[in-house]
């Protein structure tokens, strides 16, 4: 994975100092499936929107600029 800047907007630079080792202001989806998963299918989706939209690999460290 290349390492690459990426501009923050305004709610990007609040969430760090927000966030705390209690409260990680991680964000999680879950649902429950009433039909059988094609996992290999699943993959193949995830691995094609990460490639299409790199921001979601993306990591929020604190520190100071």
């Amino acid at each position: 994975m290349k390492s690459e800047w990426n501009k923050l907007d305004n709610a990007a630079k609040i969430f760090p100092a927000a966030q705390s080792k209690k409260d990680t202001q991680v964000f999680r989806f879950s649902c429950e499936l009433y039909k059988t998963v094609n996992k290999d299918l699943l993959q193949k989706a995830t691995e094609d929107t990460l490639e299409e939209f790199d921001i979601f690999k993306s990591i929020l460290r604190r520190g100071l600029f």
